[in-house]
């Protein structure tokens, strides 16, 4: 007798005892385990209960006879009766999944349609896209456990689809996990992992039992797709609920494509970079979706886009080298982007691919708050930049380190319905310290410099022109008096002025004539009070006796 120890795959050992000399196939009807060398080695002449130990390294394992199961067989964990032993996740490797394969998709496929828990052991699978089902949860070994898509016809590396657009037919309870793993494509493979109609679909109809997906320490790289795209299109979205944390999305279309009224998405601790488009693309997502604690840098456009999102939250992440900018909040006159904050980040180097580079972009957008920023200012042109309709902007706390040249607040020229307050003081901006209460219009277009009015008025209460008149109304009306300069050393008000005296400069020599005019005066010769006509005639009113 004699104890040999085999080494399994998943990291533990098998003592077994065996007899020496003696074929394993004749040991039978015994407490005595046999040993085998590869799966094809199974016993002939069994009984229930019956031990085999298979050697392989690569799918053996222990195995016991079961006489009611010897019509399944399934390739990996049951051979026609006889059942391998294991507690938790499958091993891909029990299948035949094999790195010197070129094409382990059928196996794959297999495996995650039928087990709700898959390890990927260390090595480099090819494979060419996998649809897991609803509830599967994949794991690995770390980023060292690789499956590689060869696909170039777009299919994505890993597909989690809800099924149709009718939603009496979707699969609305999705639980999904890929824990550990690296998804690598190429230029023509689409994302690497596309979430599609789970939660929600384009008729708005929110799911009783949300999507819930946790994608936590996996690197996606190198696909043509993004790295990570949840919704269909920006009218059929996904679900909620989904955590992406931990991870290396890089040298992808886009990192992160969110779309199509998906909701409560949280990208947190991840590094996003290279991605040859935007690091995070937010596109008519629904509420709650935060980005926080990444790092997000070298992007071939904007670092964080937004367009037409509901509460998007961008806090506390480090923004470097994006070529478009750092963060863009944009919309349409139909959606704009609502009630976002851009809070806590660190700003550096962005936008040196844009014609002006910028940190902060804002076109219609509504009640945004921009804060507690550092900006490392590196010669940006803009720090920040407000364009067209965005209404109850704030903007305070920010810090700006070695600034310069760069312009903290920019107003695009011709700017039509921006409202907003700014705090943090002016150099190249034309706004400083204005009322946080009330909305505050810039406006470059028809001689108007700014317009003052509250949140109820229909029209300004106060306009202040570029040539320097100002304008005053109800609110209810539009402006109704004007106090303006009509010429050299001459102001003229539209109406009338209402005072409770009249105070002129005590004597003057008598002024030159101007026609069209009279004016009124206190003689200095005699104390007179005059009035001198356009014509020249002086009349006296009143004199000093």
């Amino acid at each position: 007798m004699s104890k040999l120890v085999i080494k399994n795959n998943i990291n533990s050992e098998l003592a077994i005892t065996h007899v020496d000399n003696k074929p394993a196939k004749s040991i039978v009807g015994s407490d005595i385990a046999v040993a085998v060398d590869t799966i094809t080695d199974f016993p002939l002449d069994t009984s229930d209960g019956d031990t085999v130990i298979v050697r392989d390294l690569n799918r053996g394992g222990t195995f016991i006879y079961d006489s009611s199961k010897v019509a399944e067989h399934n390739d990996g964990t049951n051979f026609n009766g006889w059942i391998r032993q294991y507690s938790g996740a499958v091993n891909v490797k029990w299948f035949g999944v094999d790195i010197e394969k070129d094409d382990n998709t059928s196996f794959l496929q297999y495996i995650v349609d039928n087990f709700d828990y898959v390890y990927i052991p260390k090595g480099v699978f090819k494979h060419k896209g996998i649809k897991p089902k609803s509830t599967c949860h994949i794991t690995g070994s770390g980023f060292n456990s690789v499956l590689k898509n060869t696909a170039t016809d777009g299919s994505h590396s890993i597909f989690y689809d809800g099924g149709g657009s009718d939603i009496q037919s979707l699969i609305r309870n999705i639980e999904q996990t890929l824990t550990d793993v690296c998804l690598e494509g190429n230029s023509l493979s689409g994302d690497g992992i596309r979430l599609q109609i789970i939660g929600r679909v384009d008729n708005g109809t929110k799911d009783s039992k949300p999507s819930i997906g946790l994608f936590n320490h996996v690197k996606i790289i190198n696909h043509g797709g993004s790295a990570i795209q949840f919704g269909e299109s920006a009218s059929v979205g996904a679900g909620n609920k989904i955590t992406i944390s931990n991870s290396v999305l890089s040298y992808n279309r886009d990192g992160i494509l969110i779309q199509g009224q998906s909701n409560t998405a949280s990208i947190v601790f991840n590094t996003i970079s290279n991605n040859t488009n935007k690091g995070v693309y937010l596109n008519y997502v629904a509420s709650t979706n935060l980005v926080m604690h990444n790092q997000i840098m070298d992007n071939g456009n904007w670092g964080v886009y937004c367009f037409s999102a509901e509460q998007p939250l961008i806090q506390f992440n480090a923004f470097n080298r994006n070529k478009g900018g750092s963060v863009a909040f944009a919309g349409a006159s139909d959606k704009s982007t609502e009630a976002g904050i851009i809070t806590g980040n660190l700003f550096g180097d962005d936008g040196s691919g844009a014609t002006i580079s910028r940190e902060i972009s804002l076109y219609y957008t509504k009640n945004v708050t921009i804060s507690s920023n550092y900006f490392y200012c590196t010669g940006q042109d803009e720090l920040i930049y407000l364009s067209d309709h965005n209404t109850d902007v704030n903007i305070f706390s920010n810090h700006y380190k070695d600034i310069t040249t760069e312009i903290k607040l920019s107003i695009k020229d011709n700017v039509i319905d921006t409202y907003y307050t700014f705090s943090d003081g002016s150099l190249g901006s034309t706004t400083e310290n204005v009322y946080s209460n009330r909305f505050l219009e810039n406006k470059q277009d028809s001689n108007i410099l700014f317009r003052n009015k509250t949140d109820t008025d229909n029209n300004p209460q106060f306009r202040l022109d570029f040539d320097g008149a100002m304008k005053w109304g109800s609110g209810n009306i539009p402006e109704d008096v004007t106090l303006s300069r009509v010429n050299s050393g001459a102001l003229r008000c539209s109406g009338g002025f209402e005072c409770n005296t009249v105070e002129v400069s005590d004597g003057i020599a008598e002024p030159p004539t101007k026609s069209g005019y009279a004016r009124l005066f206190v003689d200095s010769t005699d104390g007179d009070l005059k009035i001198k006509f356009g014509d020249g005639t002086v009349k006296t009113i009143i004199s000093d006796t």
